[in-house]
């Protein structure tokens, strides 16, 4: 049960992440859906400020009740609900670098810097 609501609310999450960066996105799913929808900036704002409050507002709001019958005090509601998020974030971020690092690294390699690294070393 307790997997099931934190997936919720990590998917509820993450649809009012994609409003909060709306305006401020070049490309992707975000921005072809404001594209299509002829949405001006001052309705991406909108659109942004609603995806803050839904985070930071109506989530935790709707959350804490159901994790509270879990939880015995802050220190485990705080495992339940915050580490999940945060070493989430972090695994992420580090394959993010990989994923770039590698990418980088074999864009060098095909344009022949390395080759060029060899001989200046």
């Amino acid at each position: 049960m307790l997997l099931a609501i934190w997936v919720a609310f990590l998917s509820a999450e993450t649809g009012f992440g994609y409003m909060f960066i709306t305006p401020f996105v070049t490309g992707g799913d975000t921005r072809q859906i404001a594209s299509l929808t002829h949405l001006p900036l001052w309705g991406a704002f909108i659109v942004s400020a609603l995806g803050i409050f839904g985070c930071l507002y109506v989530l935790p709001r709707l959350m804490s009740p159901r994790v509270s019958t879990f939880a015995s005090d802050k220190t485990s509601f705080f495992a339940i609900t915050m580490h999940p998020w945060y070493l989430g974030t972090i695994g992420l971020l580090a394959i993010y670098v990989l994923v770039v690092a590698v990418q980088n690294y074999a864009h060098i390699a095909n344009t022949g810097y390395i080759g060029l690294m060899g001989v200046a070393a």
